[in-house]
This record gives structure tokens, C-alpha cells and sequence, in this order.
């Protein structure tokens, strides 16, 4: 696991909170310290004029890092950004942030946590379903991370134009995407562009122009997919994840 200090808005300095993290197969074992009101995790706190700073502390399970508290569904797609929040000191929640934004398609992570009436605490960008927790980034504001008994080092997130995670989805999987004699094929990409092998994950599609044989397609052990583009003109056609769509695009 690494840790990322994320710039908590536009031009700001480095955020004074501090997250330690100790993981195993199990779960994390967390100690969050939120400090001021500038920051985008505790603008609740500023509305609410609550005490500048909290504490929180706790243990979540693989299990419970699975499932979104709002909606009790698995988060079990590729591309996955979980959320750890807070509603006033009661129970943690957790929550799957493209499931929340994929209306919006907003990117930050304040807005989110508003919508669902919580304060942001921090977050994990899980590249894969199975991927380890050894694998995961976690990232928030602030100035000391410390995973395993280790302090990261100066991995930061720079905010650009206010959009939290604009640093953050390059570091998740991606698709490739090629069309040749009305087909089109898509290839599973690691984040540095690797392909990556993992069988039975669904790449959902969107075209401009023309019909797709199938809206969603299921990827070989190969990681690759294909499906048909029926009476196509000139346009392009899009490639996603459940609550990510239109990451990639090729034109047709």
C-alpha cells in the first residue's frame, strides 16, 4: 500500500492532518486526525462549528471495505474509489464513490461526501476486484501518512482546478480500444499500460453512431473482449467500467 498527500484545494498548502494505517490480510486497523477548516474533508465541521479538531479510530475488514453503507451493495467492480467517512461520530461508513458520482461525474471528494451527508475522512483506489490491500493507494490531505509502521514520503496530489482525483484515476486500470471490419476490440490495461490478464470482468460500451451487438462484453483470460458495430456511419465509440463509463474512446 502507498500513501498520497493530496493538496486539499487549488493553490493551498500542505493539509495538517495525519492518517496511520496498519494492514494485513484481515483489514486496517486506522488513526485519523483531522485539524482546521480549510480542508475539503471537514467542511461539515466549519458549517457546523464543531471543535477544529477529531480523532477517529477503528478497525474495518476486508468485508466491510467491500460494501457501500448507503446502498448495502458489494463494490465489486474494477476502477473502485472507497470512500471512509464519518456522520458525526456515529458508526464509520464506507462508501463507493463512482457509485455516487456517476451521474455527476463529479471528481471531488468534499461534494460526494456532502451529498451523502457524511465527513470525509480518506480514501483507497483499488486498481482490481481481487486486487491485495498491498496494492491499494490511499490518500487524503494531510501532512503525515504513516502505513506499517512506515511514513510515506513525498508522493503528493496536486489539485488541478479544484477536481480531486484527477491525479489519482491515471493510477487505475484502463481498456484499449481497436476497430477494424466492424469490430471492436477491447484490451484491459494495468495502470502503466500493461495488459492485464483478468478473466470475467465487464467493459460496458456506448457508440455515437450505429448499433452495438452488445452494450456490455465479458473479458477472455486474455482480458479481451470483442463485439460487432451494426450500420455504422462516422462517430466514435466509448469504453468504461460499471460506474466509470467513457474512459477510453476510438473512432469509427
Amino acid at each position: 500500500m502507498i500513501g498520497y498527500k493530496k493538496c486539499p484545494h487549488v493553490g493551498q498548502d500542505q493539509s495538517p492532518n495525519v492518517l496511520v494505517i496498519e494492514h494485513n490480510e484481515e483489514g486496517i486497523h486506522y488513526e485519523l486526525t483531522l485539524v482546521g477548516s480549510k480542508d475539503c474533508v471537514v467542511s461539515h465541521r466549519r458549517e457546523m462549528n464543531m471543535n477544529q479538531v477529531d480523532h477517529y479510530s477503528g478497525f474495518l475488514s476486508l468485508k466491510d471495505l467491500n460494501r457501500d453503507t448507503s446502498s448495502n451493495e458489494q463494490i465489486n467492480q474494477p476502477h473502485a474509489i472507497i470512500g471512509i467517512g464519518f456522520r458525526l461520530h456515529e458508526k464509520v461508513r464506507v462508501y463507493d464513490f463512482f457509485r455516487h458520482s456517476t451521474e455527476s461525474k463529479s471528481t471531488t471528494g468534499h461534494v460526494i461526501a456532502s451529498l451523502l451527508g457524511i465527513q470525509q475522512g480518506f480514501c483507497f483506489a483499488r486498481p482490481w476486484p481481487d486486487s491485495p490491500i498491498e496494492d491499494w493507494i490511499v490518500f487524503l490531505p494531510a501532512k503525515t501518512i504513516v502505513i506499517n509502521g512506515v511514513e510515506q514520503g513525498d508522493n503528493f496530489i496536486e489539485t488541478i482546478n479544484g477536481n480531486g482525483l484527477d491525479d489519482i484515476i491515471p493510477m487505475l486500470p484502463s481498456i484499449s480500444l481497436k476497430f477494424k471490419d466492424d469490430i471492436v476490440y477491447a484490451q484491459l490495461l494495468n495502470a502503466d499500460g500493461t495488459e492485464a490478464h483478468k478473466k470475467d470482468i465487464e467493459i460496458y460500451l456506448e457508440t455515437t453512431t450505429g448499433l452495438l451487438q452488445e452494450n456490455r462484453i465479458i473479458t477472455n483470460e486474455l482480458g479481451q473482449a470483442e463485439t460487432k458495430l451494426l450500420f455504422k456511419g462516422k462517430g466514435k465509440v466509448k469504453a468504461g467500467f460499471k460506474f466509470y463509463t467513457g474512459k477510453v474512446e476510438v473512432e469509427v
